[in-house]
């Protein structure tokens, strides 16, 4: 009977994390940047908090940036402050 008790509570627990872990926020951003000047001296700097980096080459003379943001709270309020401070932001110094 306690094994049995024990299981329930564990059940209850587990069913309520999952409840909290449900708010999730999706969000496809798209840029295409091009170099003022074609030199070979051009870089390009990616900062990234976390997940994978994907680098792609082609024929074309512009970057295109396509960023997958998601965005995971126990709440509304924590997601939105996610969504405020998680952004993608473009910054031009010289050819960087």
């Amino acid at each position: 009977m306690k094994q049995l008790g024990v299981l329930t509570l564990a059940l209850c627990l587990m069913s309520s994390w999952g409840n909290a872990q449900g708010k999730v926020f999706k969000e496809t951003i798209k840029k295409e940047l091009t170099f003022k000047s074609n030199s070979s001296d051009n870089t390009l700097v990616l900062k990234n908090i976390f997940g994978p980096i994907s680098v792609e080459g082609y024929s074309g003379n512009s970057i295109q940036i396509s960023v997958e943001k998601k965005i995971t709270g126990n709440s509304q309020s924590n997601v939105d402050l996610g969504k405020k401070e998680l952004n993608v932001k473009v910054l031009e110094q010289d050819n960087r």
